[in-house]
């Protein structure tokens, strides 16, 4: 979950190798209606902003929403230096020492405006690969949104988290805009209680078998939940109806390796190790004394210190005169408190 069997990590999408260009181009007019891409089949840019330019022109992208995000997470962050030369070129990059691709970024595009992120939302990127996707989700999202981003191959989470540290330390307004990307080594057939229902929106970056989509579906929330996934050879977009049906919508033609669902054995040790995680795991509530005592502060200051140490007493169960320096009620200075 999160990685292609064979060759698929996360993020990637068409094959190099298995794909003919010439069938690849006959496909893209079929669906832009004859219409062929300017300039070519893949297309080169010069910098970031000149490939997300030239994605608008060629509509892969069609908000503001998606062109400022893709605008402030540069590709060239979220690959590897060795692959430098092809973060700008509209074309899948094949990160063969690790097994997995990342997607051209005309899928990204496809797969963001497709989602139609709104600030607030749960997201869920399945199969992360170096985490583009899961970045740009984050900043649409803002901070009262949540990002999770999985993939089965360490080396993915890696890098992502690689990626991410340095998209945050080279840009203020990324900071200041996108929520905490969680990201984790996961397969994501394994359980996990608090995935169920928990998600607005999700992206599947690798094609899932027919059996296993609604273990994924299960994920959205009942009533509104997207998801954009691969099944067999058709980019779909599933939706969660308010009557716990759904309905769905294909994007494109694709070709994507496939997840890695684990054996049944696999999963039933992985149901025992999440039985046993919530059962030694304890919720604490947050501790409310800061706030507690700086309110009393703030209260002292205003010139009413008996207020401010009678509801300190009382967050904190004591008499209020115990914390002026006095006995119990009705007793003398330095007598017998409590």
């Amino acid at each position: 979950g999160g990685g292609g069997r064979g060759g698929r990590g996360g993020g990637g999408e068409h094959n190099e190798d298995a794909v003919d260009d010439r069938l690849h181009a006959a496909l893209v007019a079929i669906v832009r209606g004859g219409q062929q891409l300017p300039g070519g089949l893949r297309m080169r840019a010069g910098s970031n902003l000149e490939l997300v330019t030239a994605l608008r022109a060629r509509g892969a992208v069609t908000s503001d929403g998606v062109f400022n995000a893709l605008l402030a997470c540069p590709r060239g962050l979220f690959v590897p230096p060795q692959y430098s030369d092809q973060a700008y070129v509209d074309s899948p990059i094949r990160v063969a020492e690790h097994g997995f691709n990342i997607s051209a970024p005309h899928m990204h595009a496809t797969v963001l405006e497709a989602l139609e992120l709104s600030p607030g939302d749960h997201v869920l990127d399945v199969g992360t690969g170096t985490g583009l996707v899961a970045a740009a989700a984050a900043y649409m999202v803002g901070g009262g949104g949540r990002v999770v981003g999985v993939d089965v191959r360490q080396a993915a989470v890696d890098l992502s988290r690689a990626a991410l540290s340095e998209l945050r330390a080279s840009n203020e307004d990324y900071c200041a805009t996108a929520c905490e990307l969680e990201l984790e080594r996961r397969n994501i057939f394994f359980p996990r209680k608090d995935f169920k229902g928990a998600f607005d929106k999700m992206y599947v970056g690798a094609a899932c078998p027919v059996d296993q989509l609604s273990g994924l579906i299960t994920m959205l929330r009942p009533d509104r939940g997207v998801m954009v996934v691969p099944v067999r050879s058709e980019l779909l977009l599933v939706r969660r109806q308010p009557d716990r049906t759904f309905s769905r919508r294909c994007l494109s033609a694709v070709a994507f390796s496939e997840l890695e669902v684990p054996s049944d054995s696999e999963v039933v040790m992985a149901m025992l190790a999440e039985e046993m995680r919530c059962c030694t795991s304890v919720d604490l509530p947050c501790s409310t004394l800061a706030a507690d005592v700086a309110a009393a502060n703030e209260a002292t200051l205003a010139g009413s210190p008996r207020t401010a140490s009678a509801e300190l007493a009382a967050t904190i169960g004591q008499p209020a005169a115990g914390l002026n320096g006095h006995g119990a009620a009705g007793g003398a200075p330095g007598g017998g408190g409590g």
